[in-house]
């Protein structure tokens, strides 16, 4: 155990870096060029309620950009939701991903569909993606 500031922070530090599950600025899509450059020639795959697109990228590592249409899921609470579910999916499984810029869209109406559902279906194209 640490036994001061600092050596909790170099604790913390080592401890992190053992498996980087963090999800930074830097592996965002922002701007909407970045988004287009993604929709113009990607690579697709899908399953009943997302589409997964992707295109290799120049910075070296993986990024995420999301779309949840409001017509998808009426309620913010569900829009936030689903984000929080791909940003997850993601965070825990960009280690073994190629570096591309990844795009997740929700295309059918969310309504009562269970979360582990909505779970299965995006591990299911992560590992798709990893096949290829």
């Amino acid at each position: 155990m640490p036994d001061g500031p600092k050596d909790a922070r170099a604790w913390l530090r080592s401890f992190l870096s053992a498996g980087n599950f963090s999800f930074t600025y830097r592996e965002r899509l922002h701007q909407a060029r970045q988004f287009k450059r993604v929709f113009g020639r990607a690579r697709r795959s899908s399953s009943t309620m997302f589409t997964l697109l992707r295109r290799k990228n120049q910075v070296g590592f993986p990024r995420l950009g999301m779309v949840v249409a409001k017509r998808n899921a009426r309620r913010a609470v569900d829009r936030n939701t689903i984000k929080r579910m791909i940003r997850e999916s993601f965070r825990t499984r960009k280690a073994g991903l190629e570096a591309s810029d990844y795009v997740v869209i929700l295309k059918r109406p969310v309504g009562a569909v269970p979360r582990d559902h909505l779970r299965q279906q995006l591990t299911g194209l992560w590992e798709e993606c990893t096949e290829r």
